[in-house]
């Protein structure tokens, strides 16, 4: 089953997708089709703005079930402190992608929260998520959090402002509750900006995270990380709406590492595939490889040794 949605107005919609093998479907996914989507910006696409009492926007409660090129735009809503929550029957083909969240408080917010899985072989995936503005003043604060110690993939996601205002909490971007996580952090980008509380870029992520950018002095320490970095590598972080493209020339542009076509993957927050780049990006952006454009310049020309003019041709790149 296949439902898509549609930018004809905002929906203000709670729902679980769960059920359905009784009459043999074998998989959901609920996307918007192409012309309807976003492009990485709020509100140029297909928007739910849920902004009622339930703790969770959207439950994912069945396998091989897709949410994808969706916007949660969570209205600050004080009750509703989840956009999506994964819940222990959803641990085979689970994949959330191309999405944006943002302007979440509430009490602990999460914008994405993944419970119990059930075993070394599950199959989950959370990647090229945008989300930002999650911000609370007096509780613990995560864009992701995993429960328990089965896999979870957290590719090419970016993040910013993910902050708390309370001295004994804590923030993170990406995190799970257990030590011995198997969660994989690659190609994330966090820019968090400073908290009151304790905050980090990842907390309990697998020895093989790596290829992260992050704004404190670590990420997941691996050595292909980069850290320090600051707001200028967006294109436009404070603008209205933000615009979280990595800017010209940042630092993590190409910094990323290949992680192939599993679950999609490498198909960017814009529709754009990686693949036909050769070097990925870290976040959620893949930006555009630059072109070499030749142009005919009138203005430029060589007299020839039989008296003719060639055409003089400029160089630039866009």
């Amino acid at each position: 089953a296949i439902g898509e949605c549609y930018k004809d107005s905002n929906f203000n919609e709670a729902f679980t997708i769960n059920g359905g093998g009784t009459v043999g479907l074998d998989s959901v996914k609920l996307t918007a089709p192409a012309g309807q989507r976003h492009d990485g910006t709020a509100g140029s696409g297909v928007v739910n703005v849920y902004n009622s009492g339930t703790q969770s926007t959207s439950i994912i409660g069945r396998h091989n079930c897709t949410i994808s090129f969706l916007e949660y735009h969570m209205g600050n809503n004080s009750i509703n402190n989840r956009a999506v929550t994964v819940s222990t029957s959803a641990y085979t083909d689970i994949v959330f992608s191309q999405n944006i969240i943002h302007n979440l408080t509430g009490s602990f917010p999460i914008a994405i929260f993944f419970d119990y899985g059930n075993s070394s072989s599950d199959t989950r995936y959370c990647h090229n998520n945008l989300i930002y503005d999650i911000d609370d003043s007096d509780d613990s604060v995560k864009a992701v959090l995993m429960r328990g110690s089965y896999p979870l993939k957290v590719w090419n996601n970016t993040t910013y402002l993910i902050r708390t205002g309370r001295a004994d909490k804590g923030a993170y971007s990406f995190a799970c509750n257990n030590t011995t996580t198997a969660m994989e952090v690659k190609n994330c980008l966090a820019i968090m900006t400073s908290s009151t509380g304790a905050e980090a870029f990842a907390l309990n992520s697998i020895s093989d995270s790596d290829y992260n950018g992050s704004d404190f002095s670590t990420a997941t320490g691996g050595t292909n990380d980069l850290t320090n970095l600051t707001t200028a590598v967006f294109e436009d972080y404070d603008g209205t709406p933000p615009e979280f493209a990595l800017a010209d020339d940042s630092s993590p542009i190409g910094a990323g590492v290949d992680l192939g076509t599993t679950a999609g993957v490498n198909i960017d927050i814009t529709g754009r595939d990686r693949s036909s780049y050769s070097d990925w990006s870290m976040g959620a952006f893949q930006p555009e490889s630059a072109d070499v454009i030749i142009n005919a310049d009138p203005m430029i020309s060589d007299s020839t040794m039989d008296g003719t003019f060639a055409q003089g041709f400029s160089i630039t790149s866009d």
